[in-house]
């Protein structure tokens, strides 16, 4: 027996998740999350310069007192 519908069966689509209402208690809570992730995120990048200031820096330093030109200009 041969079959009109050949390869693999489509999956069924699912319904379309309704539009929640957000009454002013609840965009308070998430104009209030959406600010705290700015704020982690600006302390994250401030926190990450500085280690990278502080490693390059170090990294800068080690360098040149071993570099054969800078012990020549001492």
């Amino acid at each position: 027996m041969s079959s009109k519908q050949g390869g693999k069966a489509k999956p069924l689509k699912q319904p379309k998740a309704e539009k929640k209402e957000y009454d002013e208690m609840d965009m308070a809570n998430i104009q209030k999350k959406k600010e705290e992730e700015k704020v982690k995120l600006n302390f994250l990048n401030i926190a990450f310069f500085f280690f990278f200031f502080c490693v390059a820096k170090k990294a800068m330093i080690h360098f040149l007192s071993t570099c054969s030109c800078y012990k020549l200009r001492r």
